[in-house]
C-alpha cells in the first residue's frame, strides 16, 4: 500500500494546523483515492488491456442482463484509442417497487427485456453484487458501489429512474466530453451535469436592468434531462453523438460545434477543472486544441467556477418552458420578504418568551402563514 507523507513548510507546526485544515487534507487524499481504479482498501486490482477489458465487459453485461432485480443498465462509452483501462463504470436501475409499478402498467405479459415481474420486495444493489459476483471487497460511497471482480474494479452507480439513467449516460460518456460541455454552460450562468441542465435562478434573468450577481440565487431552476432537447438548445448535432465517435479528434471538433464555444473560457478555472486540466489526458488534448497549456489556465476564487461571459438563463428559461417554475420562486421570495418584515421577534418578546425560543416562534409562525417551508 502507498503512503501519503505530508511535508509542513517551515516554520508551520504540525500541531498548530487547524482540525479542519487536517480534515480537508485527509478528504482530499481521500477523494483522489477513490478515483480512477483505486476505490478499494483490501483488495488489489490491477489495470486491464483492451482485450481484457472487452472481455470482462461483455462477462458483466451478461450477468446483468439475465439478473432479474436489475430493470436496466449502461456501461459508460469509454474513450477511442485507450488501450488500458483501471476500472469498468456501469450505471444501474435496480429493480424498485416503483420500476415493477411502471412495468405493469405498460406491458400487458408482465414482463421487462425478458424479465419476470414479481410483486414481492426486489434484493437491495449490495445484496445482488455479493450474489452475482462474490466480490471480497465492497465500498460505497453515496450512490457509487465498487468491487472487485477478476481482480478489476467495477464501479456500479445507481440511478433512480429510466429518465436519470439515460441523462447520466450521455454525461458520464468519452471522458471528460460532459465536463467541457459543463464549462461553457457555467460560463453563460448555466450548470451541466448527469441531472440534466438547470440554473441557480439570478436576479439578472429576471429583471435584466440589475447587474449580474452570482452570490445571491432565488432558487434552482431545473430547465431540461432530456439530452436530444438539450442538445439541440446548444445547436448540436445529437444524431452525430449517435452515430458514435472513431477518434478523440472527432468528439473535440463535435464537442465545439456548442453554441456556447468560447476559447477564452477556459482559461480561468476552478479547481476542480485545473486539476483535470492538468492531468487528464483528455482534457489536455481538448486544451492543446484550442491553443492552451496548462500554465496558461488561471485559477478562479474559491468556490467559483469561472467568470460568467453572459447571463443567459432567461432565454434557456423561455426555450425550455419553465417560465411557470420561476413566477412560483419569485412568489415564494415575496412572501418570505412580506413574512420578514411582518414577522419579527418583539411581539415574542412582549408576551415573555424566552430569548432563545423566539426564533423558533418566528419560524413556526411562518410555516403556519405559508410563507416558509419547513427545509428553509
Amino acid at each position: 500500500m502507498m503512503m501519503m507523507a505530508w511535508r509542513v513548510m517551515p516554520g508551520l507546526s504540525a500541531m498548530r494546523m487547524p482540525s479542519s485544515f487536517i480534515t480537508r487534507l485527509f478528504l482530499l487524499h481521500d477523494n483522489r483515492r477513490e478515483m480512477g481504479g483505486n476505490a478499494l482498501k483490501t483488495v488489489e486490482t490491477r489495470r486491464y488491456e483492451k482485450e481484457e477489458y472487452e472481455g470482462i465487459r461483455r462477462e458483466v453485461s451478461e450477468l446483468l442482463h439475465n439478473c432479474k432485480h436489475i430493470f436496466d443498465f449502461r456501461i459508460v462509452k469509454e474513450l477511442p484509442g485507450k488501450d488500458s483501462f483501471g476500472d469498468l463504470d456501469v450505471l444501474v436501475l435496480p429493480l424498485a417497487r416503483v420500476n415493477v409499478e411502471a412495468v405493469a402498467d405498460s406491458n400487458s405479459d408482465n414482463s421487462q427485456n425478458g424479465k419476470a415481474i414479481s410483486s414481492s420486495p426486489t434484493k437491495t444493489l449490495r445484496d445482488v453484487i455479493v450474489d452475482e459476483f462474490s466480490p471480497q471487497e465492497i465500498q460505497r460511497n453515496g450512490t457509487v458501489y465498487s468491487f472487485d471482480f477478476h481482480e478489476f474494479q467495477i464501479d456500479f452507480i445507481r440511478q433512480g429512474s429510466r429518465e436519470q439513467l439515460e441523462m447520466a449516460e450521455f454525461y458520464f460518456a468519452y471522458g471528460d466530453m460532459g465536463g467541457l460541455l459543463g464549462r461553457m454552460t457555467n460560463a453563460h450562468g448555466m450548470k451541466f451535469g448527469e441531472m440534466g441542465l438547470w440554473c441557480n435562478l439570478l436576479e439578472a434573468a429576471v429583471n435584466p436592468s440589475v447587474e449580474v450577481d452570482q452570490t445571491q440565487p432565488i432558487g434552482r431552476v431545473s430547465l431540461c434531462n432530456k439530452p436530444k432537447d438539450i442538445m439541440t438548445y446548444l445547436d448540436m448535432d445529437y444524431e452525430r453523438y449517435l452515430q458514435g465517435f472513431d477518434t478523440q479528434d472527432e468528439i473535440i471538433h463535435w464537442i465545439k460545434t456548442c453554441k456556447f464555444f468560447h476559447r477564452e473560457d477556459f482559461l480561468d478555472l476552478n479547481h476542480r477543472h485545473r486539476h483535470r486540466a492538468n492531468t487528464r489526458p483528455f482534457y489536455i488534448k481538448f486544451l492543446n486544441s484550442i491553443a492552451i497549456d496548462y500554465s496558461d489556465v488561471g485559477a478562479t476564487k474559491s468556490g467559483a467556477t469561472g467568470e460568467m461571459r453572459e447571463c443567459m438563463q432567461a432565454e434557456a428559461i423561455a426555450y425550455f418552458g419553465r417560465q411557470a417554475h420561476v413566477d412560483r420562486l419569485l412568489e415564494k421570495r415575496q412572501r418570505r420578504e412580506e413574512a420578514k418584515a411582518k414577522f419579527t421577534g418583539i411581539v415574542f418578546k412582549d408576551m415573555g418568551l424566552q430569548k432563545k425560543m423566539v426564533g423558533v416562534a418566528v419560524k413556526k409562525l411562518k410555516e403556519r402563514a405559508g410563507t416558509q417551508t419547513k427545509d428553509e
